[in-house]
């Protein structure tokens, strides 16, 4: 979707000088047609270097989400590999392995819904 703001600020300008232009031909050319020209190509100019402006920091922020959501995915897999040894564990005759694997998956789960909630709170 945010490269289709581009394309359409790119069709403006052609619709307005094409409009202009026209109206030039068919009134004759007049300076106050010339000033409204460049009046409209001005801003334009400047509506275009705005929409660059936005594209480039919505680019960046979603670089730096992707960055985030990397960090943890790679938080994610080093704590299920700790599940994974935890419950691999002989837990010896007490049961103590379960017991750990229980509250390591708890853990595991409880920062599952933290990323969760903060994705969809970076989304926002």
């Amino acid at each position: 979707a945010p490269a289709a703001a581009p394309a359409a600020v790119a069709l403006q300008p052609q619709a307005a000088m094409s409009s202009s232009l026209q109206r030039g031909s068919a009134g004759g050319d007049s300076s106050d047609e010339v000033v409204e020209l460049r009046t409209r190509v001005r801003d334009l100019e400047l509506q275009l270097s705005r929409a660059e402006a936005s594209a480039a920091q919505l680019q960046d922020a979603a670089s730096r989400a992707a960055d985030r959501l990397q960090a943890q995915a790679l938080k994610e897999r080093e704590l299920e590999a700790r599940l994974a040894a935890v419950g691999l564990g002989d837990g010896g005759p007490g049961g103590e392995g379960r017991v750990a694997g229980a509250w390591l998956a708890s853990a595991v789960l409880g920062a599952a819904a933290g990323v969760n909630g903060i994705m969809r709170t970076a989304k926002s």
